[in-house]
């Protein structure tokens, strides 16, 4: 049996590694999950679920199915066990609102 710990890494393009202002990637092993696997000296699994435009406080109004709050428990019992989530959303789980306040 694998005794290594389960963590899952769960998030929008934050995860994913989008180098901002452009649709590229970081470097595999400059993205967030593996220079926290090597930190660890593999002695941890490392599962990433991530996906740009992801949200997780409300829906996107540009693009729809992208909000996760209520799938957030399957996906973490699709990997169970698991021993640590680490999130990160950015600045899609803000809302967008014109000068009036009312959401966009």
């Amino acid at each position: 049996m694998d005794a290594r710990k389960q963590i899952l890494a769960y998030g929008g393009s934050l995860r994913w590694g989008t180098v901002p202002a452009t649709r590229q990637h970081h470097k595999y092993i400059n993205r967030p999950h593996q220079i926290l696997a090597a930190e660890t000296g593999d002695k941890d699994l490392f599962t990433t679920k991530y996906l740009p435009g992801l949200t997780f406080a409300r829906e996107d109004v540009f693009r729809s199915g992208r909000n996760r709050r209520s799938s957030f428990l399957s996906i973490i019992e699709s990997h169970a066990p698991v021993e640590l989530v680490v999130t990160m959303f950015g600045v899609n789980d803000l809302p967008i609102t014109d000068k009036t306040g009312k959401n966009r």
